[in-house]
């Protein structure tokens, strides 16, 4: 599969527009600064920042993340534990533990969760860490347009570290770093309209 996904992953970027590609080269990066934002103005590490970020992440776009991230720590810093958010319940409770809990960025991933939830920790990497190459954040909508499958939600192991991989070939490939190679193919996504939605929908 590995070989069919680079093509698959290659073909996506060549998709990409100049804006979309200078956009996704620096997502994660502007992720990070915004990541150390959240931590300056609420009192918090970097990591329990991302932490936030990351496990509140399920389901939810990208805006209404961020602004998840906000009701929490603004709660947690009123002494609340309960906040209204837009993913799981159980991802919610998650983001108050970490809080609760400061530690190193290794401490923070335990809080993540089981090793199984591999999106959720590369995500947490990717926007702590932006330079790191051991990490590949693959959520549903990456997932099936690199497998080309409609109804993939969630890849099993063996899928996940295949397209990692790819991601990450690819990206040597172009010279980039392989959280920037997974970006534009999302920003592609997101924009492609028509073109994808047979693999999105």
């Amino acid at each position: 599969m590995k070989y069919a996904t680079r093509d698959i992953i290659r073909g996506w970027l060549a998709q990409a527009s100049a804006r979309v590609w200078a956009e996704g080269e620096l997502w994660y990066y502007e992720a990070h600064d915004h990541v150390h934002a959240l931590a300056k103005e609420f009192g918090v590490q970097p990591c329990q920042a991302a932490a936030v970020l990351s496990v509140l992440s399920p389901g939810c776009r990208w805006n209404t993340n961020k602004e998840d991230a906000r009701r929490v720590l603004e709660a947690w810093q009123a002494g609340d534990r309960w906040a209204t958010c837009n993913t799981y319940k159980p991802q919610v409770a998650k983001a108050f533990n970490i809080l609760d809990c400061p530690g190193t960025d290794v401490d923070m991933v335990a809080l993540i969760g089981t090793p199984n939830a591999r999106k959720t920790i590369a995500f947490y990497w990717n926007m702590l860490k932006p330079d790191v190459r051991d990490y590949v954040t693959l959520d549903r909508w990456t997932t099936r347009a690199t497998l080309m499958s409609k109804t993939i939600t969630h890849p099993t192991r063996t899928q996940y570290a295949e397209i990692q991989q790819a991601f990450q070939d690819v990206a040597l490939e172009f010279d980039m770093i392989p959280c920037q190679t997974q970006a534009i193919v999302w920003l592609v996504i997101r924009d492609c309209g028509l073109a994808g939605q047979q693999y999105l929908m």
